[in-house]
């Protein structure tokens, strides 16, 4: 049986949306979203205040991270050595572009 494709034809109306509950489906899904963002943001807006009861009962240790003392050196690297290597470097690399 061969089908014809001139003969075949998609009807779509607003009864066949009826008839399959796609309605129901739709707010159905609708809500399920709707619900699952909400308790997305009571969590967010609750997790603060949570916080602060776990911290009465595991209170969270002072830990101060101090970086130990390192000498000073006199360096000979100054701003207007960084200057001039830098502009050297930016002669240089226009001499020779990169091929794209």
């Amino acid at each position: 049986m061969q089908i014809d494709p001139m003969e075949t034809h998609i009807h779509m109306s607003f009864q066949q949306v009826l008839d399959g509950n796609g309605i129901a489906i739709t707010v159905t899904g609708m809500l399920i979203v709707f619900f699952a963002l909400a308790l997305i943001t009571l969590y967010l807006t609750f997790l603060p205040k949570a916080l602060q009861l776990l911290d009465k009962w595991f209170p969270s240790k002072e830990e101060h991270h101090m970086v130990a003392d390192q000498p000073q050196t006199q360096s000979s690297f100054s701003p207007e050595l960084a200057a001039v290597i830098g502009y050297a470097l930016h002669l240089e690399l226009k001499k020779h572009p990169r091929s794209r």
